[in-house]
């Protein structure tokens, strides 16, 4: 497994276009990137817990990779123990799933929802330098407290969804052509077998081979009230694309 350091980086939303999610067969690769960019803003967390993780190995393992395109893809997460939170930091993933030459960069939206769909908050995370052949997949993280400033605060029953913006290649490729890690087994919390796709309002999974999860944790600083927020994916969905 290559190991390398980069940084992400967090920026508004824009818009994006659509494709539909379909299982990429054939080998499957991964790398991780640590985050190094240093200090939290303007906070210094005392009681921080991981609610959520899929993304740890062991015990959670890459299981697969799925081609997503530009289309908003939301995972639900029961997270444990109960509880809101303050989200600190996460795990996020992102792969290129056929394009004949290898992805460089690009900008990845990352969105939190309610149980019930409304909109809780997200961000723009611009990718480090990566280098991600066909079938190949890198798991990202943020440094510990670097999202407090975003202050999205977690029920314990959520969807987080990722989405391609934009991307860069060494050669020929499109927004088409990219997807995300399916993974499992979850270590902390759980998830169904089931993913949303925002874009079209519709659910999928690939019959249990493998498990429609993917590669994500969350980390909150705890004891803060739960929000709640009238919008629902419509509406999300309305403002930014």
């Amino acid at each position: 497994m290559k190991t390398a350091t980069a940084l992400l980086a967090l920026m508004a939303f824009a818009g994006v276009a659509s494709a539909r999610p379909v299982l990429v067969s054939g080998p499957v690769t991964e790398a991780v990137q640590a985050i190094v960019e240093g200090t939290p803003i303007g906070f210094a967390p005392t009681s921080v817990v991981r609610h959520y993780d899929n993304w740890t190995n062991p015990p959670s393992a890459l299981t697969g990779v799925f081609l997503a395109g530009s289309d908003e893809i939301a995972d639900d997460l029961a997270m444990t123990p109960v509880g809101a939170g303050l989200l600190s930091t996460m795990g996020v993933n992102c792969a290129n799933a056929n394009a004949t030459s290898s992805v460089t960069g690009g900008q990845l939206a990352v969105r939190f929802y309610t149980g019930g769909g409304a909109y809780i908050g997200g961000f723009l995370a611009n990718l480090p330098a990566v280098s991600l052949a066909a079938g190949g997949s890198v798991r990202l993280s943020f440094p510990a407290g670097s999202l407090l400033g975003m202050n999205i605060v977690l029920p314990q029953n959520i969807y987080v969804s990722l989405q391609w913006v934009s991307a860069t290649f060494t050669g020929a490729g499109t927004l088409a052509n990219l997807g995300f890690q399916t993974r499992g087994p979850v270590g902390i919390g759980s998830s169904t077998d089931l993913f949303t796709n925002v874009t079209t309002n519709s659910t999928f999974n690939f019959g249990g081979a493998p498990v429609a999860n993917t590669g994500l944790f969350i980390d909150t600083e705890d004891s803060f009230a739960t929000p709640t927020d009238a919008k629902t994916w419509g509406r999300l969905k309305a403002l930014y694309r």
